[in-house]
């Protein structure tokens, strides 16, 4: 396995959760579960796509031994999607 050095993102990585988190506030309730097409992912699904896939890296590739919550049912509400993001 090849070691890459440690690259300092921490500040980058805060603002990126912090916007991230400001714009589900953005988002009006009756728009939550709207989206461009059918067949594409509505602003609840894209807000939970990144979680997911944030609480999935943590614990598959940082290996940080925490369990992978479950995202989904836990950011069903506004405040709770806010928490899912920020605890990813």
């Amino acid at each position: 396995m090849t070691a890459f050095p440690p690259i300092s993102i921490t500040p980058y990585w805060q603002a990126l959760n912090e916007s991230m988190i400001a714009l589900v506030d953005r988002v009006p309730d009756e728009q939550f579960n709207w989206s461009p097409a059918p067949d594409e992912w509505n602003f609840r699904g894209v807000f939970l796509h990144v979680a997911g896939s944030r609480h999935h890296w943590l614990a598959n590739a940082v290996r940080d031994g925490a369990d992978t919550p479950d995202f989904v049912r836990l950011g069903q509400t506004r405040d709770g999607l806010k928490d899912q993001l920020a605890a990813s």
